[in-house]
């Protein structure tokens, strides 16, 4: 048998680079309050205000707290005096008859009118539409805890280490990245440009005091970082997620949704990302076969037994 080498080549990965990151992804969720846990009302009546100047009292909301409201205030035609309107004790503004105002008011708790006219006239009539929207103090304190962890668009959980738990992919144009140069020991060393795309899904769950499920949220996550690294034209990216660490939080919700509740997000992603090519390499060697299976030989002890 000849063990003279021959000449072999072989098809292997060239590595241009290679960085591990950690990325840090910041998100601000609002999250609808369960049904039961918002309460909506709608106001609609007709008013009557006196033309003498007093101020009158048209809707209180004092004993509610954080309402977001909605209303339309609507001036009769035939009222020839002039209404002005305060809203939570400061002037908003002035109708005549036919004349109508609609607006959104955070932590609305009063609203009142006040009519100017003819003293022959006793009342200025009008209409308010009101839409009330709050949420009760127990809706914040029932769902104390919040478990943030990676999953599928359908809230199943997920391994990170399984394919696709998280994509991360190059999302430049490999033939048009973009060069610098930097220097680095004191060499000029040219780089380029790459943006790498990372996204998946988390699911919140909430969680009472008593560590039982109240209610759970699928939130998507994405984020475009650009890293700097030896990538010229020819090579490709390959990006794999080592780790991943997510954590939520409670904060004030938005003043627009009196229905959701505002969460705050972190994820943390580590990644390894890797510049290569693949080409081919010329290697002296020879041709490895699995050789032939002897059977085991007696021991020589045993033939002089006897």
């Amino acid at each position: 048998m000849s063990y003279q080498p021959d000449l072999q080549c072989v098809r292997v990965s060239r590595v241009y680079d290679w960085i591990s990151e950690l990325t840090n992804i910041k998100l601000k969720e609002k999250v609808p309050i369960k049904k039961g846990m918002c309460i909506q009302d709608n106001i609609c009546f007709k008013f009557n205000v006196p033309s003498d100047g007093t101020r009158s009292t048209l809707w209180s909301g004092v004993e509610l707290k954080g309402v977001l409201s909605t209303f339309v205030v609507v001036i009769d035609k035939k009222c020839e005096g002039e209404i002005e309107l305060f809203i939570n004790g400061d002037y908003k503004t002035t109708l005549t008859g036919g004349q109508s105002i609609s607006a959104t008011v955070c932590d609305l708790q009063l609203i009142e009118a006040q009519c100017k006219g003819d003293t022959a006239i006793n009342y200025c009539k009008g209409n308010l539409d009101i839409q009330i929207v709050y949420r009760p103090e127990i809706a914040e304190k029932e769902c104390e805890h919040i478990n943030c962890f990676l999953s599928d668009h359908e809230g199943n959980p997920l391994n990170i280490l399984e394919e696709g738990a998280i994509s991360c992919t190059e999302h430049s144009n490999p033939s048009k990245r973009e060069s610098i140069e930097v220097i680095m020991n004191g060499h000029i060393v040219k780089l380029q440009e790459v943006e790498i795309l990372i996204q998946g899904f988390i699911t919140l769950e909430f969680l009472n005091e008593k560590g039982v499920r109240c209610g759970w949220y699928v939130c998507p996550f994405w984020e475009v970082e650009t890293f700097y690294m030896c990538a010229p034209n020819g090579t490709d990216i390959s990006c794999n997620v080592l780790k991943m660490k997510c954590k939520a939080e409670y904060i004030s919700h938005e003043q627009n949704c009196k229905c959701c509740m505002g969460i705050s997000i972190r994820i943390a992603v580590c990644l390894n990302i890797y510049a290569f090519s693949d080409v081919t390499i010329e290697l002296l060697g020879k041709e490895c076969e699995p050789r032939f299976v002897f059977k085991a030989p007696k021991p020589i002890s045993a033939s002089y037994q006897k």
